[in-house]
């Protein structure tokens, strides 16, 4: 159970990484190029956002099961990570 959890944690590394250094590089190159496009891979990034949203989901209800000494499931995983993307994606 535990190397789940771990590569759990990992994955949402990962996606961290995604999103702030290699999905942000062609923000930053932007203004020194003609005639700029973003095309984002849409699928990719909502398999990393899922990622990261599950990783949130374990590392908060960690830090509220610790900090509360009592179960930090209130929400079901499944609808935060429904509600994430959601927000995320203006459904």
């Amino acid at each position: 159970m535990g190397w789940i959890l771990f590569e759990i944690l990992k994955e949402a590394i990962r996606a961290r990484n995604y999103f702030a250094h290699d999905c942000s590089l062609d923000l930053i190159y932007a203004p020194y190029r003609n005639a700029y496009k973003f095309n984002p891979d849409l699928p990719l990034i909502k398999e990393y956002l899922r990622k990261l949203a599950v990783g949130d989901y374990l590392v908060s209800r960690w830090t509220e099961e610790f900090h509360e000494r009592e179960s930090g499931v209130y929400v079901d995983k499944n609808q935060y990570l429904s509600n994430i993307e959601k927000w995320i994606f203006a459904k």
